[in-house]
């Protein structure tokens, strides 16, 4: 009966919000390798080669280290989902409207919680910051990073948003405690930790070349716990 009434209340809470005019939810053609997801600027999305999790990750906005529970098949099982927004929504809704589609397609129902973990605290350095505020005007495809191993490269990034894509990275919460506003370009190069060769880690590197400190502490990290999914029928 609890089962039932938590998948009740999902359902009710993607149906009050905004919704994607038209999706379509399908296997992914076997033995296809990477995935592609884009956004659109009217809010709609196109993932192919996807599985569930990664779907999830996008749609609650955290990192893949803060997701927790759920069957076996949501990282082994591929899709391809395209998803059409109505006219009116921002760009900003596609993440509500995934997640909509989620409970609907795959009767996802999620919790969340909060557990105390390893985090890091990124704090400017002693010798002070190395990275100066970006003054170009930001463009559309400006607040993002692109990334490789053992390389960052980042657009106007406020410190908040470099936070985020280091938790990524580090698999491990990062918590901004610079104080610092603004937005940055900046470049990091360190060496792998699989890699062989000379080069900085990831802790070098950042405070050599940006000025900034990563500390090791312990602080609340949120999860999303998944309490129940289904796989969904092509569509």
């Amino acid at each position: 009966m609890r089962q039932l009434l938590v998948l009740a209340l999902a359902v009710g809470a993607w149906a009050q919000g905004p919704v994607f005019e038209v999706a379509s939810v399908r296997l992914a053609e076997a033995g296809v390798k990477g995935m592609n997801i884009r956004r659109d600027p009217a809010g709609g999305i196109s993932a192919w080669n996807v599985n569930l999790r990664t779907l999830i990750v996008l749609a609650y906005n955290i990192q893949d280290f803060q997701l927790s529970g759920g069957p076996g098949w949501m990282a082994a099982q591929r899709y391809d989902v395209i998803a059409k927004a109505p006219a009116g929504v921002q760009k900003s809704d596609t993440w509500p409207m995934l997640r909509a589609l989620l409970a609907e397609r795959f009767h996802l129902v999620v919790h969340r919680e909060t557990r105390e973990s390893a985090v890091y605290e990124l704090s400017v350095a002693k010798g002070g910051l190395k990275i100066h505020p970006a003054t170009r005007l930001q463009g559309e495809a400006d607040d993002w990073c692109r990334q490789g191993s053992g390389h960052l490269q980042c657009y106007m990034m406020p410190m908040a948003n470099l936070a985020l894509t280091l938790s990524g990275t580090l698999k491990r919460r990062v918590v901004d405690r610079t104080g610092v506003e603004g937005k940055f370009d900046l470049v990091l190069d360190w060496a792998p930790d699989n890699a062989a060769g000379d080069g900085p880690s990831i802790f070098t590197a950042i405070q050599e070349l940006l000025g900034l400190r990563l500390e090791a502490a312990k602080g609340p990290v949120e999860m999303v716990v998944v309490d129940g999914a289904e796989k969904a029928e092509g569509n």
